[in-house]
């Protein structure tokens, strides 16, 4: 965690200083996101203010020290919308416009611009919203599927034939392919994996590409990169119709269940492989016919999981509509180290802020704990210190309260990491004392590489170097008998941190090219830009200023690509140096 932290990606309220809106949006998005940037501007609201304009009231059995606001949206949220790195709900859109209207405030045409630029989802955002249904060709058939937010344009700039094509195209399906078809209307998408469509369907990979193949020279869906396929929207519509005049509503549940169940347990499975030493979530048994994904490497883990997270953030708007609570806080408490070491932390805390909305309503100690810990680090890493603290808390009460010793002991160490944060070494020791017995005790070789890790960096703070050496090295060599390449680089950064303040340069240049080449191999951009930092420190008090400044300036390329990333310190470093 502390690594993470020190990459300097920590999320500002700029209300002011916003970036530019990113290229990739379109020009529904952008339309949106000017609309509310101008009229943030022009009110003079803040983000708390934001904040505060869309909370809910505090219910009358509310703990004295829960935010009033935790199950609506925090000035973080607002910051990340009015930067347009994802659009807003449409209760949060909904609210704000309405409480600008009670202030006398003229909210334009924000709803509308906001359901224009609405990515369409499987199902109403929200309990009781009216689903807008798409633009049909005339004498066309109503849709009474998949519902969309927005006007679909036919192809061809109003091809009134489209729709007799679609329906001519799928009388000459298979049966197999058909009801492939049919059940795609289920998935959010972007789009869909081979082994995700055979979980769907509940057959044999072969058998789903086969179906899959035989769509896409129907024209009824197109294979993309990496033999990931799409539909069009209007063709999703009327995969939709027919999966409601088709599929009984209970097979079409249970078919979402199946693709929940194989998104659930393939990411376990990914981030055991790739990020070890993580909170362990029991797991719901799959439904019958969901398949395994299988994966030979930790970076194909790694790989999946960036390929699949749009679908999956899909998935958890979809799962928190249905109110399929225990998705909800599983599949982001399984994916949190992945979205930790990935540096995408505003995905984090948005994926977290669903998960505590889930677990309280389920009551459930275990998803509280693990709800509350990932939100804490989540809040941690974004500088809400305040409110990661009291979430901490929270979650060894709820971890203690369930029996779930290895959890206590995590949320222990997320204690310490925390106080490491503030500067508060000695409590942050004593906290990982009690980690490290735990952990000693329960035998989990990753956990106690971790703990040992975390000791090591304490001691190196407080300046006992000997110590700070000998719990890094046993660190190193748990990690190393593993195989877990990502805790051997923690312990290696913080042995390259003590070689450079005892002035063993050469050693410290040695520790953190290590560090650097794990990275590199696990792709893994924030955690690359803090190694090359750490190198170039090593580097300049080696003499070495040429390397130095190219190392900071690599990492300044990589912080410089990454929205919100705290660039500041190492753009601070090479100004320090004489120029060229």
């Amino acid at each position: 965690m502390a690594n993470v932290a020190e990459a300097g990606l920590w999320m500002r309220n700029q209300d002011q200083r916003r970036p530019a809106l990113p290229v990739r949006l379109t020009s529904a998005e952008r339309d949106f996101f000017v609309a509310l940037r101008r009229l943030a501007d022009t009110s003079g609201l803040t983000l708390h203010a934001l904040a505060d304009m869309t909370s809910a009231p505090r219910s009358p059995g509310a703990d004295a020290g829960e935010s009033p606001a935790y199950a609506e949206y925090t000035a973080t949220q607002w910051g990340h919308w009015l930067n347009g790195q994802s659009l807003p709900p449409r209760k949060a859109v909904r609210k704000l416009a309405e409480a600008l209207a009670m202030a006398d405030i003229d909210a334009g045409s924000l709803v509308d611009l906001w359901a224009l630029a609405f990515r369409p989802t499987p199902y109403p955002q929200e309990p009781g919203d009216a689903a807008v249904r798409p633009q049909l060709p005339a004498g066309a058939p109503q849709v009474l599927g998949r519902t969309t937010d927005r006007a679909i344009d036919l192809p061809g700039s109003g091809d009134a034939t489209a729709w007799a094509e679609f329906s001519n195209s799928y009388r000459q399906l298979s049966g197999s392919a058909a009801r492939m078809f049919r059940l795609l209307s289920v998935h959010p998408g972007p789009d869909v994996s081979v082994p995700a469509a055979a979980s769907l369907a509940a057959v044999a990979v072969d058998q789903a590409r086969e179906a899959l193949d035989e769509l896409a020279k129907a024209r009824l869906a197109a294979e993309g990169p990496q033999g990931r396929f799409t539909c069009q929207e209007l063709i999703r519509a009327y995969a939709a119709e027919q999966a409601r005049a088709s599929e009984p509503a209970a097979e079409l549940d249970t078919a979402l269940g199946r693709l929940l169940d194989h998104y659930a347990q393939a990411m376990v499975t990914a981030v055991s492989l790739a990020y070890p030493a993580s909170l362990s979530v029991p797991a719901l048994a799959p439904r019958p016919g969901v398949l395994p994904e299988t994966f030979g490497s930790e970076d194909q883990a790694r790989a999946w999981c960036h390929l699949e997270l749009r679908v999956i953030q899909s998935l958890m708007t979809l799962a928190a509509d249905r109110g399929l609570d225990a998705f909800c806080w599983q599949i982001p408490s399984v994916m949190a180290p992945f979205l930790v070491r990935s540096g995408l932390l505003q995905d984090f805390l948005d994926s977290q802020q669903i998960a505590l909305t889930a677990a309280r309503r389920l009551g459930d100690p275990h998803a509280l704990g693990h709800a509350h810990y990932h939100y804490a680090h989540a809040c941690a890493l974004l500088g809400e210190v305040a409110d990661s603290d009291g979430h901490l808390q929270d979650a060894l009460q709820s971890f203690t309260r369930a029996g779930d010793q290895a959890s206590a002991a995590r949320t222990l160490n997320g204690m310490a990491q925390l106080l490491m944060q503030q500067g508060e070494y000695l409590r942050a020791l004593e906290r990982e004392k009690e980690a490290l017995r735990l952990r000693l005790a329960a035998g989990d070789p990753d956990a106690i590489a971790h703990s040992e890790e975390t000791m090591g960096e304490i001691y190196s703070r407080l300046g006992e170097y000997d110590l700070a050496q000998r719990h890094c090295h046993h660190s190193l060599d748990l990690s190393r008998e593993t195989g877990a390449r990502l805790l051997e680089a923690d312990a290696l950064t913080t042995l390259g941190f003590v070689s450079l303040a005892l002035g063993d340069h050469k050693r410290a240049i040695a520790s953190y090219m290590e560090v650097l080449a794990i990275y590199r191999q696990a792709d893994e951009q924030t955690s690359i830009a803090a190694a090359l930092i750490g190198l170039g420190d090593a580097q300049q008090a080696a003499g070495d200023t040429a390397a130095a400044r190219a190392s900071w300036q690599q990492a300044l390329a990589l912080l410089k690509d990454q929205l919100n990333a705290d660039d500041q310190p190492v753009q601070a470093r090479l100004d320090r140096l004489r120029p060229l």
